[in-house]
């Protein structure tokens, strides 16, 4: 779901076609934008570890930890780059 969508099409649809609104539309919509995203980050604000562990049953420490995939997709990457970089420099000598 876009929030700021309906935001944009009342810009769209009342305030740029406007003679006296329009040189005040995208201040308006960048405002409103901004209001929007301050109210829901708001509601993240009382998100902590404990209300999560206690929300999914798990202890504090488990909703802490954190995971190794994206460590092993890291590495793998390196890996990958390092490789890559051979092949292109195999190509280079033999054509």
């Amino acid at each position: 779901m876009d929030i700021v969508t309906p935001k944009s099409a009342l810009g769209r649809r009342y305030l740029f076609p406007s003679r006296i609104l329009a040189p005040h539309t995208r201040y308006y919509i960048r405002e409103m934008h901004i209001l929007t995203y301050t109210q829901l980050l708001e509601s993240y604000r009382s998100l902590t570890l404990e209300s999560l562990s206690a929300a999914f049953g798990v202890s504090q420490a488990f909703v802490d930890t954190p995971s190794l995939k994206p460590a092993q997709y890291e590495t793998v990457i390196q890996q990958g780059d390092v490789w890559l970089k051979e092949v292109l420099r195999l190509n280079k000598v033999l054509y």
